[in-house]
């Protein structure tokens, strides 16, 4: 088992800039995996073309929203292990 360290912040209070642009960069991946998983999902049904933007926009904005309200659990697990990766790069230098 090993020792939590006092340089990882807490998921959901970023304490400096960095970790906030980390937490924005794991919420923006899962967003986008989450967009294609969607698009995947809806190639599987009959579409009407004159829809074709309007879909995609809401694709869009479906991911991104379920991301930001924490969506498969993916954003937060990338993160802690990012942090982690980092303070453990930080440490060794």
């Amino acid at each position: 088992m090993r020792p939590i360290s006092p340089k990882i912040e807490v998921v959901g209070q970023p304490a400096s800039q960095e970790q906030a642009k980390l937490k924005q960069a794991c919420q923006d991946f899962e967003s986008l995996l989450l967009a294609q998983v969607w698009r995947a999902m809806q190639s599987t049904l009959q579409q009407k073309p004159e829809r074709g933007n309007m879909v995609e926009m809401f694709d869009l904005q479906f991911a991104e929203g379920l991301a930001k309200a924490g969506g498969i659990g993916l954003a937060d697990s990338l993160q802690r292990q990012l942090a982690y990766l980092q303070a453990k790069e930080t440490k060794d230098e």
